[in-house]
């Protein structure tokens, strides 16, 4: 069932739903208003009847009563101490309407207010009584309720009349009003319907006004934009590591074309085997970070949190890059408390650390310096590697964090890496609920900042309690 069908269904069900309800309350209400007002006539009448009972005698004799009485169509009786009606409209002569039950309450002093069916014929009555000192005279008016009861069923006749061509019209009504609410809808879905991943430039025409269809319009319209810039983002990561694996896997290809030659002797064959086992090293680092990267987006970043001290972390991460550092004359510093601890993936943080510290001593000059500083305060554990290299271009800065993204748009490994480093520092920093930042320095270099969530109980500690170490050339 379609929507159209369904809101004009459920509005038509509320609208017979008030109309029926109304029309009972409605007939309900005018039923008891009619019966009020025959109450109030008899009330009315019987006030001379009581008049008139306490000037007849025991010895009157029984007569119709005066044609007055009859006047707007009610009827009287007068009964005597002994039951004898002494006036009584022709009308009610045999009729019976007065019941032996009644006695008890007439002579308590109650009066009789009640509806009474005599020979096919609803009255209704008041008997009140009129004490004297020779016995309890009956006064009795009653109304035929036929003219009440034809009213009140040729009003209901109306009001079933009247309420169907009500729910009709209010069916009619909802059918085109719901019609022309969905119409532009409709729109909106042929307008999605017609983007293709070929062409994803094409928008919802969002309907004027403010209202929700012109919000739908603009949440379709945001969706879209989203959907667009990840398909380009996808397109050009695709495009990008295509560009990538060509590079190392020509080197391969050459280099093994090269090894085929018979002329080759054996040492250069054995260089040529080197070569190519780096550029398989190549191609499998590379292949480690997109899927690193891969499992990222997909939210399958798996990250086994545990208590450790991080100076020996940082240690670790500089003390692998130490002979890098000291071919290229540079110091490398970590600066950390040595008690701090942090509930955090080693793993996965040596894997960020080792990043950052291969982009620093990459770009890091002879005699310069890199450094890990630690810190922990309000809650957050703060790394900072820090170099004394040139910085971050202002171009780079807002794009540092994208992947195959490099200072230089190099594409060469010894120049600007896979530009895949920072991502992964990125993505390693948001699976710990943290956030990296990267930045250039007011004295010259660049840094970049990790902010991950300390431990839970850790005390702050502030910078001046770090100890600064220098990381010792690795022997061999």
């Amino acid at each position: 069932m379609s929507l159209r069908l369904r809101l004009t269904a459920l509005f038509t069900i509320a609208a017979a739903i008030v109309v029926v309800v109304g029309g009972i309350l409605y007939l309900h209400k005018l039923s008891g208003g009619l019966r009020d007002a025959t109450d109030a006539s008899l009330r009315s009448r019987a006030v001379p009847l009581r008049l008139t009972a306490t000037q007849l005698t025991e010895t009157t004799q029984p007569a119709a009563p005066p044609s007055s009485s009859d006047v707007g169509g009610l009827l009287t009786a007068v009964f005597r101490p002994d039951g004898v009606a002494v006036q009584e409209s022709p009308a009610l002569q045999g009729t019976g309407l007065l019941h032996p039950e009644d006695q008890a309450k007439l002579r308590a002093g109650k009066s009789v207010l009640a509806d009474r069916t005599e020979n096919d014929v609803t009255y209704r009555i008041l008997v009140e009584p009129v004490s004297r000192p020779n016995g309890l005279w009956i006064v009795l008016v009653a109304a035929p309720t036929e003219e009440e009861d034809e009213a009140t069923d040729s009003l209901g006749h109306s009001l079933i009349v009247a309420g169907s061509l009500v729910v009709l019209l209010s069916a009619a009504g909802a059918w085109v009003l719901g019609s022309a609410a969905l119409r532009a809808v409709d729109r909106m879905r042929g307008s999605v319907e017609a983007i293709t991943a070929a062409d994803m430039t094409a928008r919802v025409k969002v309907p004027p006004g403010r209202d929700e269809l012109a919000a739908l319009g603009s949440t379709f319209n945001a969706l879209l934009d989203r959907l667009a810039f990840a398909h380009a983002r996808q397109r050009r990561f695709v495009a990008d590591a295509g560009h990538e694996l060509r590079g190392p896997l020509a080197v391969l290809r050459m280099e093994l074309e090269l090894a085929d030659r018979p002329s080759r002797r054996r040492d250069e064959l054995a260089l040529a085997v080197r070569a190519a086992a780096d550029e398989v090293d190549r191609l499998a680092r590379l292949a480690d970070d997109l899927l690193f990267l891969a499992r990222s987006d997909d939210g399958d970043l798996q990250v086994r949190r545990e208590s450790v001290l991080l100076e020996p972390l940082l240690l670790q991460a500089t003390s692998t890059r130490s002979r890098s550092a000291a071919e290229q004359g540079v110091t490398l510093e970590v600066v950390s408390p040595p008690g701090l601890r942090i509930d955090v993936d080693p793993d996965r943080l040596r894997h960020a650390l080792d990043n950052l510290v291969a982009n620093a001593l990459r770009v890091a000059p002879s005699g310069g310096c890199v450094q890990i500083i630690a810190e922990q305060a309000d809650g957050q554990t703060t790394i900072t590697v820090a170099d004394t290299g040139p910085g971050f271009s202002e171009e780079f800065l807002p794009h540092a964090f994208e992947r195959f993204s490099r200072p230089d748009q190099a594409r060469s490994d010894d120049s600007g890496g896979s530009g895949l480093g920072l991502a992964i520092v990125q993505a390693v920093a948001e699976a710990h609920g943290g956030t990296a930042t990267a930045h250039n320095r007011d004295g010259g270099g660049a840094e970049v900042v990790i902010t991950l969530p300390s431990v839970a109980g850790a005390e702050p500690r502030p910078r001046t309690a770090a100890a600064r170490k220098v990381v010792p050339v690795e022997p061999g």
